[in-house]
């Protein structure tokens, strides 16, 4: 289990290796503190699973909206409607780009004259799934994606989303392991 929250409960569970052929269960009960504490709807609770080093399932739920976006390695991503599921492919998003707050200033001013419409996110599970979850078109983010913001990546991939680390087209891999390669 690797949870971000520290707890004595999180103490029972093997450590964090996703890369030694057991599963890893990654968890963030609040992503979006900060909005949640303020009283903003961006907020979600993400859960992951990891087997052999690689996504193979995804969950992001938002509370406010009461919307649930799942996926699963190979067969796609997936929305919670009254209906039942749907799969959500990217495409027909609104034309908004995500960034947040460590992007640097010549990096969003080169986006602007591009995309147009940049706005601040301070919750990586809306703007790494924005793709997926039609909210927008991207978003981008400096340095390394951590196994938190990878599963609203791994939504976004399995919705059909070119997803980039620098400079690395991504898979699905753990990216803490990216880090040690």
């Amino acid at each position: 289990m690797d949870a971000e929250e520290e707890t004595a409960t999180l103490a029972l569970f093997a450590g964090p290796d996703a890369a030694d052929g057991r599963a890893l269960v990654v968890v963030d009960p609040v992503d979006g503190t900060l909005n949640y504490i303020r009283g903003s709807p961006d907020f979600a609770v993400m859960g992951a699973l990891l087997r052999d080093g690689h996504f193979t399932a995804g969950l992001i739920h938002f509370p406010v909206a009461g919307s649930t976006f799942w996926a699963v390695r190979g067969a796609g991503c997936f929305a919670d409607t009254p209906n039942g599921a749907r799969r959500l492919r990217v495409g027909g998003a609104e034309q908004r780009l995500y960034y947040d707050p460590r992007t640097p200033a010549p990096w969003r001013e080169a986006l602007a004259e591009h995309f147009g419409r940049l706005e601040l996110c301070r919750c990586s599970a809306v703007d790494a799934s924005a793709p997926a979850t039609a909210r927008g078109r991207a978003a981008v983010t400096a340095g390394i994606a951590d196994r938190r913001r990878a599963i609203g990546l791994f939504l976004s991939l399995e919705a059909g989303a070119c997803v980039r680390l620098g400079a690395l087209d991504w898979s699905g891999e753990d990216p803490a392991t990216l880090a040690k390669a």
